[in-house]
């Protein structure tokens, strides 16, 4: 009876490259997990600027992370025109938002384009502002009653 030789193939990858491989794999899942632990903001700071500059509307408003209600349902397709409150991505739950009621201070602005940005915050320091966000006040401006009218023949 004749025996028949088996050869085991090779693997195409060393042990080294396998090693490497690990190491590879371990740094992209602890990257990934470091990436997303950031700090919990204590809060949140709400500035105003002229559109398209640099120039603060006001003084920025600083609140507490308590006093801004979170985990609420989203909202969208609202119009940015004579808007009364700040809506954003509540960092703990991702999709769901918070929101900052600011009627006195938005409505109080004179007719115009404006930008808003968002800051957070805690005892390590400060987030950068948010992107710019576009908003517009504009107040009912009917005409004024006409004056010196008659009705003559």
């Amino acid at each position: 009876m004749a025996t028949v030789a088996t050869v085991d193939k090779p693997s195409p990858y060393t042990p080294r490259m396998r090693c490497r491989a690990l190491v590879i794999l371990a740094a992209v899942c602890t990257s990934t997990v470091v990436l997303a632990q950031t700090g919990t903001p204590s809060i949140w700071v709400f500035r105003i600027y002229q559109a398209g500059t640099t120039t603060q509307v006001g003084i920025p408003v600083t609140v507490t992370a308590a006093n801004v209600p979170c985990d609420l349902a989203p909202v969208t397709g609202m119009s940015n025109v004579n808007p009364n409150r700040w809506r954003f991505t509540d960092p703990a739950r991702p999709l769901r938002q918070c929101e900052y009621p600011d009627s006195t201070r938005l409505g109080a602005l004179s007719d115009g384009s404006y930008e808003g940005t968002i800051t957070a915050g805690n005892v390590d320091g400060s987030s950068a502002e948010t992107a710019r966000i576009p908003f517009v006040r504009r107040r009912l401006n009917p005409p004024a009653v006409p004056t010196g009218g008659q009705i003559i023949q």
